[in-house]
């Protein structure tokens, strides 16, 4: 329980008596967790638990000495709430702290399972290094035999490391003009490679924001799901083989990224011993995130970014062209830019150098999320790398890529696994694990009508929960499953055609902001973007509070996303921000394929036509923000600060009113109204911004 109560003991110094204790600010590094069980463990449902592992008894400091603290127990039990709590909080506390994950790989006696695996032993905090305690269970992962044992010796360079990197700040040194000493922790024992200023300054121009955000939002997959994959003889065959291609293949909502970030964990932290010298390199496509979320081009910075961070070397003809960029056209990013083909050239050419001394395995996610085009030239390529690279007796080069049936048709060379008729019992546990005091045969009949679609379970449970909470009778919620269709695009379907004509404006205007939106929005953003109608009658945003058109506060607006969106949208933590998306790729997809439609009713005429008024809704709605009385007032903007304050959505509606209106025009939407929404002949809108 010490990390707990680290974690908590942190948060509290931090957020409640950071004026007592000011130097915990500034004088915590790093933190290492050994054994720490974030997410809870079973093993408190063995009574002699504490005897088990550390022989100590809890008292009650009342005197009751003898007694076993049974809330505290209740509050170590997998899924805990007051643990979820914990570490929500401590995350927002830890940002400018490294953290290290410790995991044991024995069970500890007599028990018959790990007490903390690598399900609950792990934060997923960015950048979290996680450190395999080879031979250790959970009594002895803090035990060291003598200087020379190999966990010993791992954990000592890497507090070697953070107190290196205190002492240069310490002294006032500028680490970014340093040599930094990086090595990966899959690279025990490989000699340590050295970044020079050009190195470091090229892997911060590869950096984009959210570039790991898809792979953290991932709910980690529920306690023995996923299992069935590493023993499937098409999986051992690729493991095993020296090469090749694995394509984990199904229809939308089916697992596959869940179980894409399954294999990541476990290939990382369970390498053969012939392949400890492995490089692993991974990218999840996000249709719903940013442009470079769901693009090529945020691919290749990705993996090129992974690679110059681990193997510099590898990467110098990469660092060189970047040098010489600098010099001759300047700042990176704002007077020029990469291109996805120079990006893939350096790929091509940085794979046989890490092949000298490395094996190489590529995890991609989502392929069908960058398009259908793009998906299929990927995959193109995955195939020409496979074929122009073969593995050699020293090293192994592979890529394991998770796709929907289509757009790829053409796939030869390579080996295929189909999760949707893989994993009925991954549904089966998940449903039971969700709904575990639920009447079994309402849980039975969500299970028989699943149809191997994980985000169909997903909802159904939902909707249950939600029952239950109003006090619906068993009659009545199974008679609601039995309603529901088993059909994914069917169910959404449902959704929206429920969905009250009073409510269908409303309705329609969110999930166009979520839809359209040139980037996706922060809750902030979303209140005022919602709220501002591009014919509303009034002219300052305290008039749209005062009329409670205007959310009241984030929690207000929370509400409102989720009632509104039926369930259909949720919100993520994206670098600390509430970011507000859907639920699902499949949701966007079946928005454009019929929901819009349905939104429509009446007034439908073409999905061209939907686009373009949606996109012309919005560059007005950003252009009556920029007018509001509250607007005007501003006189010298700090955009960092404009993003936490009152107007969080300005720096958007200055920036993609334009853009929208591009769009709009494309399709065919007249374009003459600006000049009324910017008060034409008068300049002094426009100039304002």
């Amino acid at each position: 329980m010490g990390g707990i109560v680290l974690k908590k003991a942190l948060t509290i110094a931090r957020l409640e008596d950071e004026d007592e204790f000011p130097f915990l600010r500034t004088s915590i590094r790093g933190i290492f967790f050994l054994g720490t069980p974030h997410r809870g463990t079973d093993a408190i449902r063995w009574p002699q638990l504490l005897a088990n592992i550390s022989t100590v008894s809890l008292h009650v400091s009342s005197g009751l000495t003898g007694s076993t603290r049974k809330d505290l127990l209740q509050n170590l039990e997998r899924n805990s709430e007051t643990l979820k709590t914990i570490s929500t909080e401590f995350r927002n506390q830890a940002k400018d702290i490294k953290i290290f994950s410790c995991i044991e790989q024995h069970t500890t006696t007599p028990l018959s399972k790990l007490i903390v695996d690598a399900h609950t032993g792990i934060l997923d905090f960015p950048g979290e290094v996680i450190i395999p305690m080879d031979g250790c269970d959970h009594r002895t992962m803090c035990r060291f035999s003598n200087k020379d044992d190999n966990n010993y010796r791992v954990l000592k360079s890497r507090i070697k490391g953070l107190f290196d990197a205190s002492e240069q700040a310490k002294h006032g040194q500028n680490t970014d003009t340093l040599a930094v000493s990086v090595v990966s922790p899959e690279r025990k024992g490989s000699h340590q490679e050295m970044k020079t200023t050009d190195q470091a300054d090229c892997l911060k121009y590869l950096y984009f924001k959210d570039m790991e955000a898809r792979q953290h939002e991932i709910v980690l997959a529920t306690e023995t799901t996923c299992e069935w994959l590493l023993q499937h003889r098409k999986f051992r065959q690729w493991t095993l083989q020296n090469g090749g291609l694995l394509w984990i293949k199904g229809n939308p909502g089916t697992g596959k990224s869940t179980i894409m970030k399954y294999i990541l964990q476990k290939m990382s932290h369970n390498k053969p011993a012939v392949q400890s010298k492995l490089v692993i390199l991974s990218f999840f496509f996000h249709g719903r995130g940013s442009t470079l979320q769901h693009t090529p081009l945020g691919f290749y910075r990705s993996v090129l970014h992974q690679i110059l961070a681990h193997i510099p070397s590898a990467l110098s003809d990469l660092v060189t062209d970047f040098r010489k960029n600098c010099e001759v056209k300047g700042k990176p990013g704002e007077k020029w830019d990469w291109h996805e083909v120079e990006l893939r050239t350096f790929l091509r050419s940085s794979i046989p150098k890490i092949l000298e001394y490395y094996s190489i395995r590529i995890f991609v996610d989502a392929l069908d999320e960058s398009g259908e085009t793009a998906a299929v030239e990927l995959v193109k390529e995955f195939q020409n790398l496979i074929q122009r690279y073969p593995s050699t007796s020293g090293s192994v080069f592979s890529i394991c890529f998770s796709c929907r049936r289509y757009p790829i048709i053409n796939f030869k060379g390579g080996l295929e696994i189909c999760i949707d008729r893989e994993n009925s019992e991954d549904i089966r546990t998940y449903i039971q694990s969700q709904l575990q005091d639920e009447k079994h045969q309402i849980v039975e009949t969500i299970i028989q009508r699943a149809s191997n679609s994980f985000q169909w379970a997903r909802l159904v449970v939902d909707r249950v929960e939600h029952m239950r909470r109003n006090g619906k009778k068993e009659k009545m919620i199974k008679e609601e499953i039995l309603r529901i269709p088993p059909d994914l695009n069917n169910f959404y379907r449902e959704i929206l055609a429920s969905i009250s004509k009073e409510d269908v404006p409303e309705v329609l205007n969110l999930i166009q902001w979520i839809l359209f939106a040139v980037r996706p929005l922060s809750l902030g953003e979303l209140r005022f973007a919602t709220a501002i109608d591009p014919h509303l009658p009034y002219t300052s945003l305290r008039q749209c509070e005062d009329e409670g058109i205007l959310a009241e506060n984030i929690d207000e607006m929370e509400k409102r996303v989720k009632s509104l969106s039926r369930g259909l949208a949720e919100i993520q933590l994206h670098d600390h921000t509430p970011v507000v998306q859907f639920i699902h790729q499949s949701v966007n997809d079946f928005l454009f394929d019929d929901g819009l439609q349905i939104l429509f009713g009446e007034r439908w005429e073409s999905l061209d036509l939907a686009i373009g008024l949606a996109h012309n809704s919005l560059s007005r709605s950003c252009i009556r923000y920029i007018d509001m009385e509250e607007m005007a007032r501003q006189k010298i903007i700090d955009w960092k600060e404009a993003a936490i304050s009152e107007i969080p959505f300005l720096s958007y509606a200055t920036t993609s009113w334009l853009p929208h209106a591009k769009q709009a025009y494309v399709k065919r939407i007249p374009q003459v109204d600006l000049l009324d929404y910017f008060h034409w002949p008068s300049e002094d809108l426009l100039g304002q911004w």
